[in-house]
């Protein structure tokens, strides 16, 4: 156990925290208080967060995760194992940005990583407004996927406007 900040390494992934208990044999990590896990360009962030470095097992309390092209944040999530990840009262983005203009609120998320993310019960929000509600979205993440993209935007001229694109790949 350490506190007043902790560093763990274990192969690619790194492990910051203000507190975290280490199990040695398990490769289990319990971690309190500001903690940064960084493994393959993936990185998650949260006040509380066990992670097991033999297994990259995970379960975490309201955190946030980014890796281009996706960006969740959610009040809690498990998985890891076969890079599987189920998140609870999730929102997920394509935006980097600490408030997105464009997200997807939904109950349950899951991400195969590289592969695909699903949503149940997601509405799409633009803003703070609600526009559109999907009982079951799915979006692959690989190179060639079908996508929408919104620009929002604002002229003098004009006035407030979007402007909306689907991208279909056949």
């Amino acid at each position: 156990s350490a506190t007043n900040g902790i560093s763990v390494r274990y192969g690619s992934a790194v492990l910051v925290a203000q507190r975290a208990t280490v199990d040695r044999q398990s490769g289990w990590v319990t971690a309190d208080g500001a903690v940064r896990i960084e493994n393959e360009g993936q990185v998650w962030v949260g006040e509380h967060l066990s992670y097991n470095f033999l297994t990259r097992q995970m379960t975490a309390e309201k955190f946030r995760t980014g890796k281009a092209p996706l960006y969740v944040a959610a009040r809690g999530a498990t998985g890891g194992s076969n890079d599987v990840y189920h998140a609870t009262n999730a929102i997920v983005t394509l935006d980097d940005f600490s408030e997105p203009f464009v997200t997807i609120r939904a109950s349950s998320v899951k991400i195969v990583a590289g592969e695909y993310v699903t949503a149940r019960n997601a509405v799409v929000y633009v803003g703070r407004v609600p526009v559109f509600y999907w009982p079951h979205y799915s979006r692959p993440l690989k190179e060639r996927a079908n996508y929408w993209t919104v620009l929002p935007g604002y002229r003098t001229k004009y006035g407030a406007y979007v402007v909306g694109n689907y991208y279909w790949y056949l």
